[in-house]
């Protein structure tokens, strides 16, 4: 079986089951450090939202154990 090197198989992802999206599932990335922006009143920080078939170059594979 081939994993492929995509979100949903890489450590530094957390699924989101509690936010939806028509494109698929989202997670948190936490490969970096959160981004920082403004909420309704106050600047917060947020991790970045990322589709489970996204990718990117600091990708790890998750320990399946």
């Amino acid at each position: 079986m081939t994993i492929e090197n995509t979100c949903d198989t890489c450590d530094f992802w957390i699924e989101q089951p509690d936010i939806s999206c028509k494109d698929g599932m989202l997670g948190q990335c936490r490969a970096k450090s959160p981004e920082a922006m403004m909420g309704d009143h106050r600047p917060i920080t947020r991790w970045p939202l990322t589709l489970a078939q996204d990718f990117c170059g600091e990708y790890s594979l998750a320990d399946t154990d």
